[in-house]
């Protein structure tokens, strides 16, 4: 088991670099077991994580602040404060903040039912 406080947490590239707080977008480990993997995805306004799908995980997406727009196969979500979208396995979406403020996203991926 892996785990860190959000304090903590070192945000990263797409290629794994660091970046620092002035990145449109940064994600983050917090905990990390056999089952499951949290980490936090820092947007800052017009930030946009691009597509990306997994293939061994399903994925939960909870904000917790500012809104953001989910994009999956030609339709789109909003995600307000404190609300979730689940997204299935080999389903590409992306992330974009449409606030104008810094948003963060926690990205849950778990073992498929």
């Amino acid at each position: 088991v892996f785990t860190k406080q959000r304090r903590d947490v070192e945000l990263l590239d797409g290629e794994l670099r660091p970046v620092g707080k002035t990145a449109l977008v940064g994600l983050g480990l917090l905990v990390s077991t056999d089952h499951v993997t949290v980490g936090i995805l820092r947007l800052l306004p017009s930030g946009v994580k691009g597509y990306s799908e997994t293939q061994d995980h399903d994925t939960m997406l909870l904000t917790t602040d500012k809104s953001v727009v989910v994009e999956r196969r030609g339709s789109w979500e909003v995600l307000t404060k404190n609300s979730c979208s689940y997204i299935c396995r080999g389903v590409p979406y992306s992330i974009r903040n449409i606030s104008p403020a810094p948003a963060e996203v926690y990205v849950i991926l778990v073992t498929p039912c």
